[in-house]
């Protein structure tokens, strides 16, 4: 049995949700809609979450060591 409704919490206050996108039908057709919703209730951690996955994505140590230079000043 398949779960009908679904929701997932994501990185840099990003919620995920999605339910059948029609009324339950005997078979079902699995569609489904999907809801992309952004949770900010800290502006300054979604900018920090941010800058830190740009630098990842990146992938250069320089990048990643100027942002942990960064947060070690400001600390």
């Amino acid at each position: 049995m398949k779960c009908p409704v679904g929701v997932s919490f994501g990185f840099g206050g990003k919620l995920v949700s999605y339910k059948p996108s029609q009324p339950a039908t005997n078979p079902p057709t699995g569609s489904s809609e999907v809801y992309m919703h952004n949770l900010v209730t800290e502006l300054s951690l979604v900018s920090r979450s941010t800058e830190f996955e740009a630098a990842i994505q990146n992938g250069e140590k320089t990048s990643l060591r100027a942002l942990c230079d960064k947060k070690s000043q400001e600390s």
